[in-house]
């Protein structure tokens, strides 16, 4: 710091008096200058609050002001709305009026009887009385329906003709021409008849004996074929000897039987080289008639749909669903018992570890599967029973907890456990047919979902000779198949690979001991074991879509191969009333 003096004036000499009036002086100064000071933050102060005031009363003003403007608008608007809103009520009233008074004049323009077909608390359906019913189908493979294996007409055919017997979903019997049935054995049955139809035993051997001079052509020519001899044992009793025991056997007296005369419910005449007429006999179904017609050409069959010639067809794939375009008609899913299932080989050492069975069934999205090969005409299905209502889950975490659960560890990649004294790999062998595309890509599909779980699949394709013999020499630990599955519960054409260890067996072996009166009892509980023991995994059934007219009613509630089951209520709609 510098030593010169800043300012030589501050220590000049002065008298004491002087000095003391400059301290006054100065004192004075300064407390003017704060009254000054303060008297001037107390005006800016007053001038802040003013200016607040008045904006605020400006502001609250102006918000007033814009509110009822807007209140105003609204309004308005509030009236145009309403107006436009009253018009389309007016105009939606109309419109009923409208569809009441034309569905009126078409009831009255029918001018026929009707008869009641469906009670329910919510609608009343009645159809037209004397209905002549008109079904297409393209493909149809005879002439003569005892020959043909068209799904379709040979249940329309059991549908309108006696039986012995029909089965319900839950595999229990209704008993028709049959007034009863014992099981003596295996291999030979009772059964009396029901004296009301008017079918005598004679009646049975002759059907019999028909489908058995067709042969294979017949589509209940295997349940029937292995019958050795029929003894009549009175006037409606008789016995069925079989040539080897088939604890399922009553199932197969489904068939339709021919030549009843007057007591058959509709008379069946071939017309033509592609028609069917059966016409009412003894039968409480509106349909006077129903005509069966083969198309050769498809784009015909759609013509004749679409023009009202036909009342129902069935179809197969996406091509035919779009040759109807935009034209409005009702579609149902119908399994005609094609299935594509997963099996496996009981003498592999991985495969019977029952976890690795449960993590393989839980590693797989089946309906991601489904969806990618075909929505439209597939859907999942569980185990080979048609009407069976379990449901196997997808669950990723689930299927590696029991891995681990079960002492399965991650080694250099691969799950690894020991049983025993042997180390098994998690490592499954695939076997698929390398001709058939779809079960290819279904082995790919297989592959990649197990493998998140730690399942290494190896997928081994072969075709015709080779293939057999694979399969026949058990070199694989699971396999895609083809398995043809029917309203009967007869598995036992599965039996080599669904009896796959003792709880399996134990619950088939009751079924073979079963009474007639105690199968649908124990072929639930068989159903529960397969499904416990992860016996087999369904991976898709088949679907056929029925599609049919707007005012065609009986359709809704299809059940899978069972399109004519209630035949009493489908016919043509004449009025559905419904109740408030």
């Amino acid at each position: 710091m510098s030593a010169n003096i800043i300012n030589s004036h501050r220590y000049k000499k002065t008298t004491r008096k002087k000095a003391n009036e400059n301290k006054e002086r100065i004192k004075a100064n300064q407390k003017y200058k704060k009254e000054k000071l303060k008297n001037l933050k107390e005006k800016r102060k007053n001038e802040v609050k003013d200016s607040y005031i008045k904006l605020n009363n400006n502001f609250n003003s102006n918000y007033n002001t814009n509110l009822n403007n807007n209140t105003n608008k609204n309004k308005k608007k509030t009236r145009k709305h309403n107006f436009p809103g009253l018009l389309k009520i007016i105009g939606l009233v109309a419109c009923i009026a409208l569809i009441a008074i034309i569905s009126r004049i078409i009831v009255k323009k029918e001018n026929e009887p009707v008869v009641q077909a469906d009670f329910n608390t919510e609608k009343k359906v009645s159809l037209v009385q004397d209905y002549n019913f008109k079904i297409g189908m393209s493909k149809l493979d005879s002439t003569n329906y005892l020959n043909s294996k068209n799904i379709i007409l040979n249940e329309l055919v059991s549908s309108l003709s006696n039986k012995l017997i029909s089965i319900n979903k839950d595999y229990s019997i209704n008993y028709i021409v049959a007034k009863s049935i014992k099981k003596v054995s295996n291999k030979q049955y009772f059964i009396e008849l029901n004296p009301d139809y008017n079918v005598k035993v004679e009646d049975i051997k002759n059907t019999i004996n028909e489908i058995k001079s067709v042969g294979d052509k017949n589509i209940y020519y295997e349940c029937i074929n292995n019958i050795w001899s029929i003894d009549e044992q009175g006037k409606n009793e008789f016995s069925i000897t079989l040539k080897q025991d088939n604890p399922y056997f009553v199932y197969n007296l489904t068939f339709p039987i021919v030549n009843t005369g007057n007591n058959y419910p509709y008379d069946i005449k071939n017309e033509g080289e592609s028609s069917f007429l059966f016409t009412r006999k003894k039968s409480n179904s509106t349909l006077s008639t129903i005509r069966f017609t083969g198309y050769s050409d498809i784009d015909n069959l759609i013509e004749d749909f679409k023009n009202g010639k036909i009342d129902m067809f069935t179809a197969s794939s996406d091509s035919i669903m779009q040759l109807i375009g935009k034209y409005e008609y009702n579609v149902k899913k119908y399994r005609d018992g094609q299935n594509i299932f997963l099996l496996g080989n009981k003498d592999s050492k991985v495969f019977s570890q029952k976890e690795v069975r449960q993590a393989l069934l839980y590693s797989l999205n089946r309906e991601e599967i489904v969806k990618k090969i075909n929505s439209t005409f597939s859907e999942v299905i569980d185990i080979p029973y048609i009407y069976s209502s379990i449901r196997y889950k997808y669950d990723i975490v689930g299927a590696k907890n029991i891995l681990i659960q079960y002492g399965w560890k991650n080694e250099k990649g691969m799950n690894k456990k020991t049983v025993g004294e042997e180390e098994l790999t998690l490592e499954l062998t695939l076997l698929v047919n390398e001709k058939d595309n779809t079960k290819v890509k279904i082995a790919d599909m297989i592959k990649d979902m197990a493998e998140n779980v730690g399942i290494r699949i190896n997928i081994k394709k072969a075709k015709d000779a080779k293939l057999t013999e694979l399969i026949k020499n058990k070199s694989y630990d699971i396999i895609l198949a083809d398995v043809y599955v029917n309203d009967k519960p007869d598995i036992t054409y599965l039996e080599e690979y669904i009896n796959i260890n003792d709880k399996v067996n134990s619950a088939l072996n009751i079924v073979k001991q079963s009474s007639i009166e105690d199968l649908p009892k124990n072929i639930a509980t068989l159903q529960d074991v397969i499904s416990d023991e992860i016996a087999c995994i369904g991976i898709l059934a088949r679907n056929t879509n029925v599609v049919y007219q707007k005012n065609i009613n009986g359709f809704e509630d299809i059940n899978y191969m069972k399109v004519f089951y209630n035949l009493e209520n489908i016919g043509k709609i004449q009025e559905v009333k419904t109740d408030i």
